[in-house]
């Protein structure tokens, strides 16, 4: 499923925003490409280098965690927020320590 964001700017242009493919996440785990912001942004909308530059910094974030969200929807409740791992994490490494 895809989500649709309105840039900020003057032109208010609509981007289409939509999960990851297993291809790049296959060539992330395989080391082929190192994800970062750009990258992510890239492959969730097919927009080129040129384009995401000329963008606000504060559009490329909102594009990016809505990818993230599309991507890893079991990362995130309901609301969008993110599901706090921590606490489970510290116990098991805690008891592994004992």
């Amino acid at each position: 499923m895809a989500k649709v964001y309105t840039l900020t700017n003057a032109t208010k242009k609509k981007i289409t925003c939509q999960a990851l493919t297993f291809g790049y996440m296959y060539d992330i785990e395989q080391g082929l490409i190192q994800e970062d912001m750009l990258s992510s942004v890239k492959n969730g909308t097919g927009l080129d280098d040129d384009a995401i530059r000329g963008m606000l910094s504060t559009d490329v974030r909102a594009i990016w965690d809505i990818i993230k969200r599309e991507t890893y929807p079991q990362l995130f409740n309901e609301d969008g927020s993110e599901k706090d791992f921590d606490g489970d994490a510290d116990d098991v490494d805690s008891k592994k320590k004992h």
